[in-house]
């Protein structure tokens, strides 16, 4: 019988250890009906952003940390507030923000069309001005 090569894996949420972040798709963050956030750890987790699994999640030694500020997704809160619906699931214990002077102009611009399309036009237009404001700070060099 073969064993599936560890490189050959694919990494959970679950995986990270404490200081990494990876990233993965916005549903794998849930909400209990009383606002609470935590995060199901058997979702794929990703070193870079791909086109499903923007949302990036830092591990830290008492939960996660979200950058839900930076991902055009709207989560919805669950019927429950019952802890064993959310057993298998680790703690959100802060938001986070990534900056966007972090960020390329591609990852930018793909930001600022994601925000247009979901009419999110007041978050298109903050992540214009950054991507003007940036070539006008070049260009002056």
């Amino acid at each position: 019988m073969a064993l599936l090569p560890k490189i050959k894996e694919q990494m959970r949420i679950s995986d990270l250890r404490i200081g990494e972040s990876c990233y993965c798709v916005p549903y794998a963050m849930k909400v209990r009906s009383d606002g609470k956030c935590f995060l199901d750890v058997y979702y794929n987790a990703h070193k870079e952003p791909t086109d499903s699994a923007r949302l990036k999640i830092e591990r830290i030694d008492n939960g996660f940390i979200a950058y839900i500020y930076d991902v055009i997704y709207q989560w919805a809160k669950k019927d429950s507030e019952d802890d064993n619906d959310f057993f298998s699931y680790k703690e959100v214990v802060g938001f986070g923000s990534v900056s966007y002077a972090e960020m390329s102009e591609q990852e930018l611009q793909t930001l600022m069309d994601e925000a247009a399309e979901n009419q999110e036009y007041e978050l298109a237009e903050k992540i214009r001005i950054h991507i003007c404001g940036r070539k006008y700070r070049i260009s002056k060099m």
